[in-house]
């Protein structure tokens, strides 16, 4: 077989590509017969594609292409396929090489989309018994949220079955998490400068079919609060330099809130008040007919509630732009009811993750080994 002096175009790397087959007799070993890896040479991507570069005395520069079984059919391809173009000219060989090379990298790119966006089920995707069944390599999410939804939402994005309840009113599905990103570390605790914790938010997530047809206060299908960290610590040294957010307030009421005006989380039979639900984030339309929201709400007390409920109003404004409540209760938009078993997990979930490393916690140990002075 004809080598050529320049090995660093298509045409050489796919004339010695019948050569694959001497540097891969022995799979365990790739370099045999004279073949030796180029130390800096391979390059392994998450897909699974490797692109090495093998070298010997005759053949100083020779790429190999693998990808699982489709890099062996490369290798078979391009010794059956190019050994009968050898014998064509320079630049119609070139050309002819490089249609199928095209061909052949447009399979790879294919078949490794293919593999990262099988959809799979919830287990197949986030467990790894599941995983592990499914044949599926790599890192993947941790899931770190208790869940309750719909028999619908659960056929619909092949959630687990054990977390369907159908008592589950206002909303497809509800997902409840800690989460110690959202506001960030903070210090001082205790009068310690220098004691310092992450602050823990406890955050629900909802979908909500959009035929409820929430009072939004704005036309923006998206907005979030999520990951806005660097802009809490910017405070302008100019008297006029305001942030944006308090024009807004002045312009639009209390509708600088974000998505909706006026949420309050109830409880027990009586409709206990217990604060608002904070928004963090909305999406309009996260998946077709499905609103998203997700915002905090009171932790380790929530958890404790039964016939638990979010209840959205759409919000009657003073002229001032406040908020009037007792006239706003009039005026229920939309409400969401928790499965009473849903609030069971979320109570076990706070004792194993919130209780742990709560600041009552730290506060309660702190006392416990201060000692007082003697007098």
């Amino acid at each position: 077989m004809p080598t050529q002096k320049n090995n660093n175009n298509l045409a050489t790397y796919f004339d010695l590509a019948p050569m694959a087959n001497d540097v891969y007799k022995d799979p365990g070993d790739r370099g045999v017969n004279g073949w030796n890896t180029l130390d800096d040479s391979p390059t392994k991507f998450d897909s699974g594609l490797n692109l090495d570069i093998y070298q010997n005395d005759s053949h100083p520069n020779h790429t190999v292409i693998t990808q699982t079984v489709i890099g062996t059919l490369i290798i078979f391809l391009s010794s059956t396929l190019l050994s009968p173009l050898l014998g064509l000219s320079n630049i119609l060989r070139s050309f002819l090489i490089g249609c199928l090379a095209f061909g052949l990298f447009g399979t790879i790119h294919t078949a490794i989309a293919n593999e990262n966006s099988t959809v799979g089920n919830y287990k197949s995707r986030y467990t790894p018994q599941g995983r592990i069944k499914a044949g599926k390599r790599g890192t993947y999410r941790k899931d770190v949220n208790v869940w309750v939804y719909t028999s619908a939402f659960a056929k619909r994005f092949g959630m687990p079955q054990e977390w369907i309840d159908d008592d589950l009113k206002g909303a497809e599905a509800l997902a409840y998490r800690l989460d110690l990103d959202v506001y960030g570390i903070k210090c001082g605790y205790f009068s310690d400068v220098e004691n310092c914790r992450p602050s823990t938010a406890c955050v629900v997530d909802m979908y909500i079919d959009d035929k409820a047809d929430l009072p939004w206060n704005t036309e923006t299908r998206f907005d979030s609060m999520y990951g806005r960290k660097s802009k809490a610590l910017l405070f302008s040294q100019y008297p006029n330099d305001k942030p944006a957010y308090l024009y807004r307030r002045v312009k639009r009421g209390q509708r600088y809130k974000l998505g909706l005006d006026s949420t309050v989380v109830l409880y027990g039979k009586n409709n206990n008040n217990m604060n608002g639900y904070s928004i963090f984030e909305y999406d309009k339309d996260i998946y077709k007919n499905l609103d998203y929201l997700s915002g905090s709400i009171l932790c380790r007390s929530f958890g404790r509630t039964r016939d638990t409920k979010i209840n959205i109003y759409d919000a009657v404004f003073r002229e001032n732009g406040t908020i009037i409540r007792k006239e706003t209760r009039k005026h229920l938009a939309h409400q969401i009811k928790f499965p009473n078993p849903f609030m069971q997990r979320i109570e076990a979930y706070d004792k194993a993750q919130y209780e742990p490393n709560s600041l009552f916690k730290a506060l309660r140990k702190r006392l416990s080994t201060t000692t007082k002075p003697n007098k």
